[in-house]
This record gives structure tokens, C-alpha cells and sequence, in this order.
């Protein structure tokens, strides 16, 4: 929880200066914003250090490690300070690291979600793709193609639990949706911070592509 709000850490890991007071948090003026994100750099420090001191006290020949976290931070990034505030890529991006035997060496730069996490593990242990009743998530480690992709993201923002940002490629369409019917209703594109936006070569509805992509699924 160090690099969740209020970001703390022991005062030996105070690197980054001047640091937001733990607990002061009004106004957001410019130099708190500076000040907060020192917090939590140096939260992040004690974080590493943290794994650091896991990694090293467990047999790395016989573990598998998996690093993540629940979501992102604004930290102004996207024009707002924290989280669960919009629905943007800065507050949705966590961190997905996995090492150990069994786990090929590569680079996803492909969107990805936390079910993802349970198929790619079995397959590290396993040495294979393992099926597994009720979980959407796919195998990382397996020939998924990404560009084929169509991920539904409960969005935070705007106090509604009632929002997903849909996220295809490099475009994220924010709908809302209602259980009776089922109905989904497209609101429109958004950018990466959340904030409304007309990609390149769309003019007013949804094109063909993005059609098929809700039939298939």
C-alpha cells in the first residue's frame, strides 16, 4: 500500500525533496503537486526496496515473481491529482511485471487486464495453456493477438459505476450500460487522459470494425 495514497514510507527513504506532508492535501496549488509527486517517488523507493528484500530471501530457481497493483495515479498527468476520478489512461495503468522459470523474456505493449494474470501464471508453472472455467482473462504467454483485442474497462470517473471504456487498439470509446434489456450506449471517443475526442478518420458513428467487435463478443 506505499504507493497508494497517502504514499507513506519510513523517513530514511525521504530522497526526493520537498516532500507533501503526510495528511496535507488541500488546494493542490502547483508546488504541492511537485511536492506530493516527490511522496511518491520516494514511496515508490521504499516499494523497490521492499520487493528487493523479498526477491532476494526466496529461491529464485524455483519461484515464480508477479508484480502489480490495482490501478494508476493522475498526479496532474491527466488534470486531476489522484485516482477513481476519469476515465483516463494515466488511473487505469498498473504496472505487470512476471519473472522466473518458465517465463520467456518479452515485452507486451498490448492493453491487458488483471484477469490476464491467473492463465499466464498456470502456464509458467505448467509449461503449457491451461483452460479455466469463468475467467475471461487470457494467457499472456500464449499466441493471442492483441491487435484483435477488445477489453472492457469499468470506468471510475464521473461517480458513475455504470460507465466502460471499450479499448481496441489505440482507441478507447467510452459507453455507459444498463443491465435491464442489456442495452450499451456509445458516449463517444476518449483520449488518454479521458477527455472527449474525435480520432483520425471518424467523423460520427462507431465504424464497421468497431461493429463486428461487439457482435463477436
Amino acid at each position: 500500500m506505499s504507493t497508494h495514497y497517502p504514499y507513506a514510507y519510513p523517513p530514511e527513504f525521504e530522497r526526493h525533496t520537498p516532500a507533501l506532508p503526510p495528511g496535507e492535501n488541500k488546494g493542490w496549488m502547483p508546488q504541492q503537486v511537485e511536492m506530493l509527486r516527490n511522496r511518491y517517488w520516494n514511496a515508490a523507493g521504499f516499494l523497490d526496496h521492499a520487493i528487493g528484500d523479498l526477491v532476494s530471501s526466496v529461491d529464485s530457481t524455483r519461484t515464480v515473481f508477479l508484480v502489480t497493483g490495482d490501478h494508476g495515479e493522475g498526479l496532474m498527468d491527466d488534470g486531476a491529482v489522484a485516482h477513481a476520478s476519469r476515465p483516463s489512461e494515466f488511473q487505469s495503468r498498473a504496472p505487470f511485471l512476471m519473472v522466473g522459470p518458465g517465463v520467456t523474456p518479452a515485452a507486451i505493449d498490448a492493453a491487458t487486464v488483471h484477469s490476464d494474470a491467473a492463465p499466464t501464471l498456470l502456464h509458467a508453472l505448467t509449461g503449457h495453456s491451461v483452460s479455466i472455467a469463468g475467467v475471461q482473462g487470457r494467457d499472456l504467454l500464449g499466441p493471442f493477438q492483441p491487435e484483435k483485442t477488445l477489453l472492457m474497462i469499468p470506468s471510475m470517473g464521473m461517480g458513475k459505476m455504470d460507465h466502460l471504456v471499450l479499448m481496441r487498439g489505440g482507441e478507447r470509446l467510452l459507453v455507459q450500460y444498463s443491465a435491464k434489456g442489456p442495452k450499451i450506449t456509445a458516449l463517444g471517443f476518449i483520449d488518454e487522459a479521458g477527455h472527449p475526442c474525435i480520432p483520425a478518420g471518424y467523423r460520427h458513428n462507431p465504424p464497421s470494425d468497431w461493429i463486428a467487435a461487439f457482435r463477436d463478443r
